[in-house]
């Protein structure tokens, strides 16, 4: 956003200038991942959070509050980080935090990577339900 002065010295001479107006904000967010999500194991989970500010703020992610880096198994966009063929022990609490010179904002979410139970029976048993209505 550009603000235009201009300062008439007479009826002949103008002079003006342009003056860049900066709207400095704390972080707000905008689409983010659900505070609470299930997974089966192997799935790809990706988990979002976007926000803006003036500045721009900077984004860091934890797990289980402690900062997440860069591997083969976790990749770190700015706003999303993609963790691949999840298991158990990736479950937890991710975060993302954003922060700049106004202030700081995060997001909680809970990931739980559940295991179906698989039920199995060597005997074959035939049930049978009988259901009667009145």
């Amino acid at each position: 956003m550009q603000l235009n002065i201009i300062v008439v010295l007479n009826k002949h001479e103008r002079t003006g200038t342009e003056l860049p107006l900066h709207s400095d904000t704390s972080p707000t967010f905008g689409d983010k991942s659900p505070s609470f999500l299930v997974q089966q194991p192997g799935d790809d989970v990706d988990l979002f959070c976007e926000a803006s500010g003036a500045p721009e703020p900077e984004v860091t992610w934890f797990k289980d509050g402690v900062p997440l880096v860069q591997s083969d198994k976790v990749t770190l966009y700015k706003d999303r980080i993609l963790v691949r063929a999840v298991e158990a022990s990736d479950g937890g609490v991710y975060e993302c935090r954003f922060k700049n010179d106004f202030g700081q904002i995060s997001h909680l979410i809970r990931l739980l990577v559940q295991e179906l139970g698989l039920v199995m029976n060597s005997n074959k048993i035939n049930v049978s339900f009988v259901c009667i209505l009145k």
